[in-house]
């Protein structure tokens, strides 16, 4: 994939040594001999920290939108200040940490988050900008202490924006697609001497407003697939993964991994659904936890879940805040998890959320080190190279 981009405000601290996780890791080269899985903590060092699971439109830091604003005169941000882009950007930060309590609180606390978000994509005013942007998340991963970064991709979402802040009404599919091929060619170029190996994975919205273009994104996949991992089913509110299950089966010949954003917001159920994919990796998965018997299949499969604790408790998709997350009984139950840090546009890194799960869920040092271990492990570029 795409080797080798710089700061990001601190949210829970410090992160000069990852005390948390064992000794620091280096931006090393995977593409060839990828360090091997230490059997006990002193055998061999800890493998690169990885992140499996962030947004390219939701890891956005205030300084690198106030750096392009006033590089491009981006007309939303141009003339703020940082503080005053990330109070745009973000959640204010006590209702950040305050807990939704009830799911209608839940649901009230996401569309807050959400409009959070489409405030962050008015910055979307090219294909060069979104390009710069997104190489500053890999940029800010990698002085973060990251050492191998998956990156998510939600193209329609990113070009409907970018034609929204443009002026254009009502496009074509053709101009759609001419900017859809403008948006990735330019990161393409943007990636190709990253400071961390850097792998894309194409996120496909489940939303019933994208279905129509579906069937041109995979098609659009198939084309790219050099540049592309894998494939990840996200928005799972409107439709399950399964409804997309033809349009998937066509693309895992050319794009083989494949992971499903499912229980965040929803049940059990669009866990069961999203098996029918044969998924692997599951995205977030938290309330798997309601389902005693999906719990011990997810277990059964080794099926992956990508824990993204801050944003958990950010979004409103844990109900009782913190306390209430359920990684720790999903890891006693036995299924593999993996960190990652979702992005919520507020300076937080992965390894913020690997110092909240220490902090909050009491792991031990080993325990630490296996979640660690088994984001590199689980990784698709080590998946591929098995």
């Amino acid at each position: 994939m795409f080797e080798r981009i710089t700061s990001r405000r601190e949210f829970f601290g410090d992160i000069a040594a990852l005390t948390i996780l064992g000794s620091g890791c280096s931006a090393v080269s995977l593409k060839s001999n990828p360090p091997q899985m230490s059997s006990t903590l002193q055998e061999q060092p800890v493998p690169p920290l990885t992140e499996t699971h962030v947004h390219t439109d939701c890891a956005h830091r205030a300084e690198s939108i106030h750096l392009r604003a006033n590089e491009f005169n981006i007309p939303a941000f141009q003339g703020k200040t940082v503080e005053e882009i990330r109070s745009i950007i973000t959640l204010p930060a006590n209702k950040a940490i305050t807990p939704a309590r009830t799911p209608e609180e839940a649901m009230g606390k996401w569309d807050e988050w959400y409009s959070c978000l489409k405030e962050t994509r008015k910055a979307y005013t090219s294909p060069k900008v979104i390009a710069l942007l997104i190489r500053d998340v890999v940029e800010d991963s990698a002085n973060s202490g990251v050492g191998l970064v998956e990156l998510r991709l939600s193209l329609l979402s990113t070009v409907d924006t970018l034609l929204n802040n443009l002026g254009i009404k009502d496009a074509t599919p053709e101009v759609f697609w001419k900017y859809a091929v403008e948006v990735f060619d330019a990161l393409i170029e943007a990636l190709q001497d990253t400071p961390v190996p850097t792998d894309l994975i194409m996120s496909i919205s489940c939303q019933n407003r994208y279905k129509p273009k579906v069937a041109d994104l995979i098609q659009f996949c198939r084309d790219y697939r050099k540049h592309l991992i894998g494939l990840d089913l996200t928005n799972e509110k409107d439709n399950p993964a399964s409804a997309y299950a033809p349009e998937i089966e066509r693309a895992r010949g050319d794009i083989k991994f494949l992971t499903i954003h499912c229980m965040e917001l929803m049940g059990p159920d669009r866990g069961w659904d999203a098996l029918t994919l044969n998924p692997d990796r599951i995205g977030h998965g938290i309330r798997a936890i309601e389902d005693p018997k999906l719990v011990e299949e997810l277990a059964r499969r080794g099926i992956p879940l990508e824990m993204c604790v801050n944003s958990n408790v950010v979004t409103g998709a844990v109900i009782g805040g913190i306390d209430q997350h359920p990684m720790p009984k999903l890891y006693d139950a036995g299924v593999k998890l993996v960190v990652g840090s979702d992005g919520c546009n507020d300076g937080s890194t992965l390894a913020d959320n690997y110092r909240l799960i220490k902090k909050s869920f009491g792991f031990t040092p080993e325990q630490m080190q296996e979640l660690r271990e088994n984001s590199f492990r689980y990784a698709f570029r080590n998946l591929k190279a098995k």
